[in-house]
């Protein structure tokens, strides 16, 4: 295979293009999908929010077929509002706007705010629930791929867009202090979930909930910097003052090649994750004491409102093949010359970095393994019943950051009504992204079945600034409770206002 050479630019700026070249080597074709698992008809799906919801969900059997989600959202490089049209990049000519200033076809916000960047797309397969009395059990798996840039300093970020010829940054010493993160994981999971009713008081319901989950990597890479104290000087230089940090990879390619190497060993990393939660619901009427012969006939229960409480993606991965974590302690030089390097392999870039801090690859390495984190997070619902036909459910969603090394989610709040009958069920998720950013979105269920939806319906409308996307599906089939299939049997009446 014919090596090309590389030119590497700047050291921090190819070392921060390192994690985007992992998302874009990843063959999954598509974190929240507000509008699916707040849902009358979340079914197995529910377990992404709280797995102690799965008493208290209207059918005691569900099959999912399948659910997907692409979502990709930043707070620095956007379309204008009035350059951005849908329809033009769906075509085969695939029409981009134009920067004038500088050609590309985006622009970018130049302030001085940290950017952020949440990429995640997931697609969950074949799952399974069962509702028996007060116990619920689930069978589910999922492909996940999640990017993510967290306090990424501005004039990096500006560094980046515009590389080493943009006068503007010459001759001023930027000094990042703070602690900014860029990491990214592709990984599968298979899990089981199990959830209890254990408190009956009048209309008063708890269930306790937890999912265990496998989980098998594909690729992971993090770079966090802790101290990074820099200056360019001219178009063809850069002075690192002082450099503190640690990169961490696993990817399917020969380090000595770039040839990719995903055949051999398609999973690179394993490990296990968790989700916790514990659910309150108040019922809308006092259960009808009966005597039921069958589960299916026992049925719904509505409730008047309930609360819950939950602990998603606690886990992390261990990445033992391929994998190499470098560490940079107070490392400093004069780059002259940037613009001429080239590099033929990863090894040999890392090499070539090396030398410019006077050591060697061997030097750098300090471990064949790494753990990165997932995206753990706290999670507060509360839902209210307003009629037989409305509902508003609210979350609350916390990143924790829990691990040196992890993926990052932002943080959330969320309002969203919706109404529903026998047919459909329309959500407008109100949100605010990372507690910045309002949204507003739209999702349907049709038939209890199919639901389609967006969290933010701005991008599909070009009313706003195009900085990401958001869109979901899923497909479902669910038994309803107090409903038994077959016929010639003695059957509760169906009435929701009765069960438990």
């Amino acid at each position: 295979m014919k090596q090309i050479k590389y030119s590497t630019g700047g050291v921090v700026l190819r070392l921060v293009l390192l994690a985007f070249v992992i998302l874009f080597t990843i063959e999954l074709n598509a974190q929240h999908m507000l509008g699916i698992i707040s849902s009358e008809s979340a079914g197995v799906n529910s377990i992404m929010l709280n797995p102690s919801r799965m008493p208290f969900s209207r059918y005691y059997a569900d099959l999912n077929l399948a659910t997907g989600n692409a979502f990709l959202e930043n707070n620095y490089l956007y379309i204008p509002g009035e350059h951005y049209t849908l329809s033009n990049y769906m075509g085969p000519a695939g029409e981009f706007p134009e920067n004038p200033e500088n050609g590309r076809p985006v622009w970018d916000y130049y302030d001085q705010t940290d950017k952020n960047l949440f990429e995640n797309a997931r697609i969950n397969g074949p799952s399974m629930m069962y509702v028996y009395g007060d116990h619920a059990f689930a069978f589910h798996n999922s492909g996940r791929v999640i990017t993510t840039v967290k306090d990424l300093p501005y004039d990096l970020a500006k560094y980046m867009y515009e590389g080493d010829g943009y006068e503007p940054l010459h001759g001023i010493r930027f000094r990042n202090y703070e602690e900014f993160n860029i990491s990214s994981l592709a990984w599968g999971e298979i899990g089981l979930s199990y959830a209890y009713r254990f408190l009956k008081n009048g209309r008063d319901r708890m269930s306790f909930g937890f999912s265990v989950k496998r989980l098998q990597a594909y690729s992971g890479f993090y770079l966090n910097s802790y101290n990074l104290d820099y200056e360019i000087p001219n178009n063809d230089s850069l002075v690192i003052y002082n450099f503190d940090g640690e990169v961490g990879y696993s990817i399917p390619i020969d380090y000595e090649s770039n040839e990719y190497n995903g055949r051999d060993n398609f999973f690179k990393g394993s490990g296990y994750a968790f989700n916790l939660g514990v659910t309150f619901q108040r019922n809308l009427n006092h259960a009808e004491r009966r005597n039921y012969y069958h589960n299916c006939e026992k049925p719904y229960a509505p409730y008047e409102f309930r609360f819950g409480i939950s602990l998603m993606d606690f886990g992390r991965i261990r990445f033992t093949e391929n994998a190499r974590k470098l560490e940079f302690d107070n490392l400093n030089t004069l780059w002259d010359d940037i613009q001429q390097v080239q590099y033929t392999d990863l090894d040999s870039l890392i090499d070539r970095v090396g030398e410019e801090f006077s050591m060697e690859l061997d030097s750098l390495l300090v471990a064949e393994q790494l753990d990165i984190a997932l995206p753990s997070t706290l999670g507060l619902q509360f839902d209210y019943r307003v009629d037989e036909n409305f509902s508003v459910n609210t979350f609350l969603m916390q990143d924790l950051k829990i691990g040196k090394a992890r993926v990052n989610a932002p943080s959330q709040l969320a309002v969203i009504p919706g109404y529903h009958n026998d047919f459909l069920e329309l959500k407008l998720p109100l949100s605010l992204y990372d507690y910045e950013k309002a949204r507003v979105g739209l999702a349907a269920t049709f038939f209890n079945t199919l639901t389609v939806g967006t969290d933010n319906i701005g991008w599909l409308s070009g009313m706003q600034d195009f900085t990401g996307m958001d869109i979901y599906f899923s497909i479902r089939i669910g038994l309803m409770k107090g409903t038994c299939p077959g016929e010639n049997r003695w059957r509760p009446c169906p009435n929701n206002e009765f069960g438990d």
